[in-house]
């Protein structure tokens, strides 16, 4: 498997359900600026209920443990593991919403999957929806 199938592989295995096929018409740059939005909902939501970082480290803690999972796959989420161990939250989430390639790859290898409601995600993704679809 070459590094883009791979890079794939990884996105689908460790993004939630729901996504629309719709995706693969969309620009790289479109994608990135929507998952910065949907991490900014993410991060806020976090900022007003800390107690959510409980299920953050939860979900990295079971996505490290899958043993489907390659090394090059978690290779990000080890950083995220790096980061809830030795930073504090505000630090954390700064880095969940920083404009710059380190973030645009942190997210996407995310633990902060299942924070946002179908309902909250579902209006992000409308507002990104590509023309004509």
């Amino acid at each position: 498997m070459g590094q883009a199938e791979n890079d794939l592989f990884c996105r689908m295995a460790l993004i939630s359900s729901g996504i629309s096929a719709k995706v693969i018409s969309m620009s790289h740059d479109l994608i990135n600026t929507r998952s910065l939005e949907l991490n900014r909902l993410v991060a806020g939501k976090i900022r007003r209920q800390p107690e959510l970082m409980d299920f953050v480290r939860s979900n990295l803690k079971s996505t490290l443990d899958d043993q489907k999972l390659s090394d090059s796959c978690k290779d990000a989420l080890k950083e995220w593991d790096y980061l809830l161990r030795n930073f504090r939250t505000d630090i954390v989430l700064d880095t969940l919403v920083e404009e710059s390639e380190r973030g645009q790859r942190l997210r996407q290898s995310t633990p902060f999957w299942g924070i946002l409601t179908q309902e909250e995600r579902g209006q992000v993704f409308r507002q990104y929806e590509p023309a004509g679809a």
